[in-house]
């Protein structure tokens, strides 16, 4: 390390003064006759409806548990979620099974499927056309 003699301290930028400066900017509020203080205010909310963007597909949400207590958090998803976990993961198998073989069939009528067992003799002949 080596000292740099033109080292001032720490930058920081010039301030000035502006005197057009009205302090932070705020909308403009206009008069609404129907605008509401009170719209939060229920004694009971039954449902809690939520908007939920997914990247994959086939994603599932039931049962949402709203609460305080982990433990509780855990009985209803022993009762809910480990009920039908097995059950949509062998569902989610089965159509994946499904897909592949339909895009292998596919593949098979299209004449684009790669040989299961392809011979060190067609190695030797892609090689000579590259």
């Amino acid at each position: 390390m080596i000292d740099n003699p033109a080292y001032k301290g720490e930058w920081k930028p010039k301030m000035i003064d502006n005197p057009a400066y009205k302090g932070e900017w705020k909308a403009k509020k206009i008069p609404n006759q129907k605008y509401r203080d009170d719209v939060y205010a229920f004694d009971n909310i039954g449902v809690v409806g939520y908007e939920l963007w997914v990247v994959n597909s086939g994603s599932i949400f039931d049962n949402i548990y709203v609460g305080d207590s982990f433990k509780e958090a855990e009985e209803f998803a022993q009762k809910t979620f480990q009920a039908t976990f097995e059950n949509e993961k062998a569902a989610k198998k089965a159509i994946d099974d499904k897909q592949k073989e339909e895009e292998e069939a596919k593949k098979k009528e299209s004449g684009d499927a790669v040989p299961e067992n392809p011979t060190d003799d067609n190695d030797e002949d892609v090689a000579d056309e590259l």
